[in-house]
């Protein structure tokens, strides 16, 4: 029978050669490789937002650039890589990383184990035997073990294609998911989503697959796309057109920190809008409340990513974007299934931001008025 140990041996292996000088990026060791997607320009439409809003951001999340951020919001010509498949053979995973001889592939982010609160005990746990796999792909990815919004949006179109070649298999997600949830969210959706989707900690591959898709490019979007559909399926016709505010739900220091969320929550109220928070609703609920939504509007985060399997093509995604903490990696996917983006900057205070009602709503009718003019998108 095979045992853990006979794992970590592996792993302890590759170490020695990371010390030694001697590692190789998993890529290097590919039996084969392959493009599933090509590269491809595409010309990326401007963000909706007022005149100077832009220029109010005082700084930037960790994971992008001001060129990144300019060229989102001002639109124009970008350039997306192709979607890239590598098997290797004799593979293992284990400790939240693809193994073989002195290749390495991260999935769970190097010395992130213990800022997810998953400690070492669910790798050694009895619970996670270890498993053999003739045929599987990897699914799992370091952004997608961070942050919900990003395993919805990424690992879960990624499992889609992951189940082309073999078993889709990804470590189990941190509990950082579930901590102030009502429910595990990910294993909802991919009961709700019928992903082909195995969450593993110790795995033997005869053969394994994994790939380069971490832009979102056109193929990317066609899965998230086939999701929707499938959401879309379940859920039959809406009985009403919405506006939602969806809640962070959570108690935000620093940065974010949204001073006067009350009184703007107040103000979207008088306007029709209904509000929801997903940290205390279950899937279904969620899904629900959002099902047959025409425009969103939210803080920055992984809370909004619930409402990108139900906006329409042509429906609008409206962002409040902390001044100190501006970022828009989250119209790479609006772009990808024909959504209207737009933000507004809030206005910093001693601690956290506060948003002007009136311009949120000016920047409203912005996003409302490019989503009639332009129709559906994409």
């Amino acid at each position: 029978m095979l045992k853990r140990a006979d794992l970590a041996a592996r792993r302890v292996g590759f170490r020695v050669a990371r010390r030694l000088g001697r590692s190789l990026n998993l890529v290097d060791l590919a039996e084969k490789a392959w493009e599933v997607a090509p590269s491809a320009m595409l010309h990326m439409p401007p963000s909706v937002c007022l005149p100077g809003e832009f220029e109010k951001a005082r700084d930037i999340a960790f994971w992008t650039t001001w060129e990144v951020e300019t060229r989102r919001v001002r639109g124009g010509p970008v350039a997306l890589p192709p979607v890239n498949a590598f098997m290797v053979r004799d593979a293992i995973l284990h400790r939240g990383g693809v193994y073989k001889g002195r290749g390495e592939l991260l999935i769970v982010p190097q010395g992130e184990v213990d800022v997810l609160r998953r400690s070492v005990e669910p790798f050694e746990s009895s619970e996670y035997p270890v498993v053999d796999i003739a045929e599987g792909a990897i699914t799992g990815s370091p952004l997608g073990m961070l942050f919900f919004g990003h395993w919805l949006c990424d690992d879960a179109p990624l499992a889609l294609l992951a189940s082309e070649y073999g078993e889709a298999v990804s470590p189990t997600p941190p509990n950082i998911h579930r901590s102030a949830m009502s429910e595990d969210q990910i294993a909802a959706y991919a009961r709700l989503l019928e992903l082909p989707w195995r969450c593993e900690e110790n795995v033997r591959f005869k053969q394994v697959v994994f790939f380069q898709d971490e832009e979102y490019t056109a193929h990317k979007g066609a899965r998230l796309e086939h999701l929707r559909e499938r959401l879309k399926g379940r859920l039959g016709a809406a009985v009403r057109r919405k506006r939602v505010f969806v809640r962070r739900g959570v108690a935000d220091r620093g940065p974010r920190k949204f001073v006067n969320e009350e009184a703007v929550i107040e103000a979207l109220a008088r306007e029709g809008f209904d509000v929801i928070t997903p940290s205390e609703m279950t899937v279904e609920e969620i899904t629900a409340a959002l099902h047959g939504v025409e425009l969103v509007v939210g803080v920055e985060g992984s809370q909004i990513a619930h409402s990108l399997l139900c906006l329409p093509r042509g429906g609008g995604l409206l962002l409040i974007m902390p001044p100190f903490r501006f970022g828009t990696g989250i119209k790479r996917r609006t772009d990808a299934i024909g959504v209207h983006y737009g933000f507004i900057v809030g206005d910093p205070q001693e601690e956290g931001f506060t948003v002007d009602a009136a311009s949120l709503l000016r920047t409203i009718e912005l996003v409302e008025a490019a989503s009639t003019a332009g129709g559906v998108r994409g």
